[in-house]
């Protein structure tokens, strides 16, 4: 497993497997696409690596350790493979499912009305490669099968349509070959954020592997795995998702 190594105050250099081994408690937020599960050029039968859920399941069961999974995917998307007594974060943070407790980012007509608007038109436009994802709170162009082409256009045209959006507090955001429309205050380190502050004696830790995951890697307290190549704010680097996978089964507190 390829671990990238991180300073400490000290000076001394610790790896990720130290890292997790010395801590007493902790609160693992997972990441889903590229970070769980490998990315996949149809969206919607992305599945997690063999083992995951059972190794999540596992840590679950200790009395110290705390699991959420955090993606731009709907919850009604993860719960299909993670059971009732996980944590889900959806659509960046706009629904959080905790069991017991259940948070909704609500949309205002005009924002669905806008949403459903870009909807149409990208459907009606059919370009060549780029798929397009209405979720309830939100819309995804994902265009990992255009032509670079195609992809410029996609980023040119929501480009434009930018000052539009902020008039309806909706704002784009870029992930890997995927730009988003979302409300504005949403995000995936918002959501930790709150997690993170109703367990004080976990050490939390990240693991992501997108752009949408440095919101998380900025956050001060909370150690970033980050999962890939690429510029990064997170403390750890693992290569790819079996790496990741091969950290949580060696977790043991």
């Amino acid at each position: 497993m390829d671990e990238q190594e991180s300073e400490r105050p000290g000076g001394k250099a610790v790896n990720l497997s130290d890292f997790l081994k010395g801590q007493k408690k902790l609160f693992i937020f997972a990441d889903f696409d590229g970070t769980l599960s490998d990315i996949v050029n149809n969206p919607p039968k992305a599945r997690p690596l063999p083992g995951a859920v059972e190794a999540l399941k596992r840590l679950k069961e200790s009395k110290n350790i705390k699991i959420a999974i955090v993606s731009g995917r709907e919850i009604s998307f993860l719960r299909k493979f993670f059971p009732k007594g996980f944590t889900l974060v959806g659509c960046h943070g706009a629904e959080i499912d905790e069991g017991r407790r259940r948070s909704v980012k609500t949309l205002s007509p005009a924002q669905k009305n806008i949403l459903a608007l870009a909807a149409a038109f990208f459907k009606a436009a059919s370009i060549g490669g780029v798929f397009t994802e209405e979720k309830k709170f939100s819309l995804a162009l994902h265009y990992r099968n255009a032509p670079l082409k195609t992809a410029a256009r996609i980023l040119g045209i929501t480009k434009d349509i930018r000052p539009v959006l902020k008039k309806f507090s909706l704002e784009l955001i870029y992930g890997k070959k995927v730009v988003e429309i979302r409300a504005e205050g949403v995000s995936k380190g918002a959501a930790v954020k709150k997690l993170a502050r109703g367990a004080k004696d976990h050490t939390p830790v990240y693991f992501g592997d997108d752009v949408t995951d440095e919101d998380v890697f900025r956050l001060r307290g909370i150690t970033g795995v980050k999962i890939g190549r690429g510029k990064s704010a997170a403390r750890f680097r693992l290569a790819a998702p079996k790496d990741a996978l091969e950290a949580l089964r060696r977790i043991d507190i």
